[in-house]
């Protein structure tokens, strides 16, 4: 039986007012009670805050409200880490929601095994957000569709298997993200792990791979582990899409040069990792697909998407990941069709072909 060792949940908080009420009540009705709460206030503009502010006195479980100036969620999130004092950490967007026994489920894997991560799988789900309101109970009806996303691996005891598995763990989401995952403090203020304020996209991915990198590479304490990384087979993460909002995301041509950078940090952590064998193709997919979207969601008559397109083309990242891509896979033979020949034409059919794909299958 193992003991009950305090879980840190921490929740960046910023003009959520139509949904952290659902997020706070789904880790207050946790079964495993070893919980302090921590909503960091980021300077909400709404409710949030006061909403945040109504549960600190009425659950027995430990909530700490940090308010602060608007600095973005790596900023929060870092607030939250300061102020944590659990044996182990986890991160919740303030528009998901939990499982009851997420913290359960991890903190038993964790235990048991001694690993230094715990992650579970997460259903991805769709809602009609022009039926949400700011009630902390959203109505099954407004959800539109849901899909589980697992795991497909055992517990990971090794770098091979470790390996073996990244590709599948990284298209899953489930190395792209923070939330569904139980870590370790001790690792993160041991390798001063946070996360980059300084860059806006990919935050997540970085600080899960800087995490990886000092599980593998960097920590002590990995070597008196059973299991590096304990997998729960069960989706208790709900990463919730509100359709409304996301037809109204930015994707401004800005972000061709974020990705690029993004890109860069990812192969250098990969690199130090020791995944450069599995993980190039993997990043260079990846890029790809991100620079898509950002044409995807813009006219591409105008001169401004000619004249990113131009020079995303010529960027050195592009270059790199187009040698990765196969031309006997679908989908990278139009990426290579489209950015190799820096055809205007073929970036259309590109995006003509994603956005079907999205649409069935998203």
């Amino acid at each position: 039986m193992y003991e009950t060792p305090l879980i840190s949940i921490i929740v960046p908080v910023y003009n959520c007012e139509k949904y952290i009420a659902g997020c706070i009540e789904s880790i207050l009705n946790q079964t495993y009670r070893n919980i302090e709460l921590i909503l960091v206030d980021d300077g909400s503009l709404d409710s949030s805050a006061s909403i945040c502010q109504s549960y600190t006195d009425t659950s027995d479980i430990h909530i700490k409200l940090i308010s602060k100036t608007n600095g973005g969620v790596s900023s929060a999130r870092n607030a939250g880490i300061s102020a944590s004092t659990g044996k182990y950490l986890m991160f919740v967007d303030s528009d998901d929601t939990v499982d009851i026994t997420i913290c359960e489920e991890l903190v038993s894997k964790a235990e048991a095994s001694s690993s230094l991560l715990s992650l579970c799988g997460y259903n991805f789900v769709n809602f009609k957000a022009e039926h949400i309101s700011s009630s902390q109970k959203i109505p099954q009806s407004s959800i539109s569709s849901s899909q589980e996303i697992l795991p497909d691996c055992k517990d990971i005891t090794s770098f091979e298997e470790f390996e073996e598995s990244y590709k599948s763990m990284f298209f899953n989401r489930i190395y792209l993200s923070t939330w569904a995952k139980l870590y370790l403090r001790s690792v993160i203020v041991e390798q001063e792990l946070s996360f980059d304020e300084e860059h806006s996209l990919g935050e997540d991915l970085l600080f899960v791979h800087r995490y990886l990198e000092a599980l593998f590479k960097k920590s002590p304490v990995a070597r008196s582990s059973k299991s590096i990384i304990a997998v729960c087979n069960k989706a208790l993460y709900n990463y919730n899409q509100y359709s409304a909002e996301s037809l109204s995301r930015s994707y401004s041509f800005d972000r061709i040069d974020k990705n690029a950078v993004l890109f860069d940090k990812a192969m250098e952590l990969i690199t130090n990792i020791g995944l450069e064998n599995t993980a190039t193709k993997v990043l260079a997919v990846y890029y790809m697909r991100s620079i898509n979207i950002v044409f995807l969601n813009n006219e591409l008559s105008s001169e401004a998407a000619k004249s990113a397109f131009a020079k995303c083309c010529q960027l050195q990242e592009t270059r790199l990941a187009l040698s990765k891509l196969s031309p006997a896979k679908p989908e990278e033979l139009l990426y290579l069709l489209a950015f190799k020949s820096r055809s205007m034409l073929w970036l259309r059919l590109l995006c003509r072909i994603r956005k079907l794909y999205l649409k069935l299958f998203r």
